[in-house]
């Protein structure tokens, strides 16, 4: 059995896909982390923080117009710019802190045992920004990320769009995640990294120690 085929028979949320078909021109007022999780080529496709915040805010009102969604992609892209830039994480940190008021201050232990499900930017972004912080490793990131469970899969996104900035992604992970994507996926991937200049990334191992 080819496990890939089929593999994304229903990559939209139904209330995306509601909105989608609409025949009326309405604009989407989502709460929830979709408008984070997407963000990250904004990050990479401007070279100053504050396009890169504009983009960002711009990417999430068709659907997430909310002020709470607007906050949660405009401080993931701030925060994969900045680790873009490779700004020491305490930095990072204050940056994210004073600009957006995110509690930072999270426990890993405590999220491992108590933490349910919540698909909202309020509670998932922050998370997200707090496992990078508290990582060594690209991998390390998204194994802390999975153990918190909750919205288990839009935070090792996140988590996981911050560390690439940062850390780079091992070239053994990138090559298994590449083997099980379709090849038009592929294709599309490729050409987006090639025009932001990171072919290098996806041909060699590079790693921040």
């Amino acid at each position: 059995m080819n496990t890939k085929e089929g593999f994304f028979k229903s990559p939209f949320s139904p209330s995306f896909i509601k909105w989608s078909n609409s025949s009326i021109p309405e604009i989407g007022t989502s709460k929830g982390n979709g408008s984070a999780m997407r963000v990250s080529p904004v990050a990479y496709l401007f070279n100053s923080l504050e396009k890169v915040q504009l983009e960002a805010k711009r990417s999430a009102i068709p659907t997430h117009n909310s002020i709470e969604a607007i906050k949660g992609a405009e401080s993931l892209a701030t925060t994969i710019f900045l680790a873009r830039q490779k700004l020491p994480k305490d930095e990072i940190k204050k940056y994210i802190t004073s600009h957006y008021g995110y509690n930072l201050e999270l426990n890993l232990e405590n999220l491992q045992n108590t933490n349910i499900f919540d698909g909202t930017c309020e509670t998932t972004v922050p998370q997200a920004i707090f496992i990078f912080l508290n990582s060594n490793s690209f991998e390390d990131s998204i194994r802390k990320a999975i153990s918190i469970g909750g919205d288990t899969d839009t935070i090792a996104c996140m988590t996981g769009s911050i560390s690439e900035a940062y850390y780079f992604i091992p070239k053994i992970l990138r090559q298994q995640a590449l083997d099980l994507l379709p090849q038009e996926f592929k294709k599309i991937l490729l050409k987006a990294y090639l025009s932001i200049g990171k072919d290098s990334s996806l041909l060699k191992e590079e790693r921040i120690k």
